[in-house]
């Protein structure tokens, strides 16, 4: 009597990279863009540091609460409209039958890494305006 299998055979792993890799690719696009509006907000604002930075974590807050939402709602919207399933080639999909749930779960743990990332610049941004605060 054999152990079972602690992985996937390949031929599952396969799609689930596929998968991976658009879903990294749609929501790093989508958080560059957010991420230059942010940038060039903060910029633009600039003559006063203090209110750039207050700017700035304002607008990663928002833009945190967007992936947060979109990482609670990866699982209801039908995968067949996701940026993520357009961007995979049709012989690399998962099949019909696990193709929503894989799509909506590394969907939903690409939102929240992202999430991170975007909480640790909006924490750096009110750091550096509490400080900027604290010394006038």
């Amino acid at each position: 009597m054999g152990a079972p299998a602690e992985t996937p055979p390949t031929a599952v792993l396969a799609p689930i990279e596929h998968v991976r890799r658009a879903a990294f690719e749609s929501v790093a696009r989508a958080c560059a863009f957010a991420a230059l509006a942010v940038f060039t907000f903060v910029i633009g604002l600039s003559f006063d540091f203090g209110l750039a930075m207050r700017t700035g974590g304002v607008l990663s807050l928002l833009m945190l609460a967007v992936l947060l939402l979109k990482a609670h709602g990866a699982g209801t919207c039908d995968h067949r409209r996701t940026e993520t399933w357009t961007l995979i080639d049709k012989a690399n999909r998962p099949s019909a039958e696990t193709a929503q749930w894989v799509v909506a779960t590394v969907l939903r743990q690409t939102y929240l890494r992202f999430a991170q990332l975007t909480a640790a610049t909006s924490a750096i941004f009110w750091a550096l305006a509490t400080m900027t605060a604290l010394a006038s």
